[in-house]
């Protein structure tokens, strides 16, 4: 289990491991949620290369991305890809 300190302006710093473990960089976005139970779950947002990746590699993993988030990580790369292949006829 990994530990932060809230500072005084409401900023946590995050253990690189946790940084790692969710695929987290400078500048990302995250999500959190506080469950039922008082927990707080964290995970971090679609960024712009996981939609690259997965038009590069025809997959991706998605370290820290919810199901749902990854689906639609999927969803929005089979768009650009097939926009990119459509043809238009004038």
């Amino acid at each position: 289990m990994a530990t932060a300190i809230l500072s005084h302006n409401g900023q946590l710093a995050l253990p690189p491991e946790i940084q790692e473990r969710l695929g987290i960089q400078q500048g990302d976005e995250v999500e959190l949620r506080v469950e039922d139970d008082g927990s707080v779950r964290m995970q971090r947002k679609i960024r712009s290369d996981d939609i690259d990746r997965y038009l590069a590699l025809g997959y991706g993993t998605y370290d820290g991305l919810s199901e749902e988030d990854a689906n639609e990580v999927e969803a929005i790369a089979l768009d650009r890809k097939n926009f990119r292949t459509r043809t238009i006829d004038v």
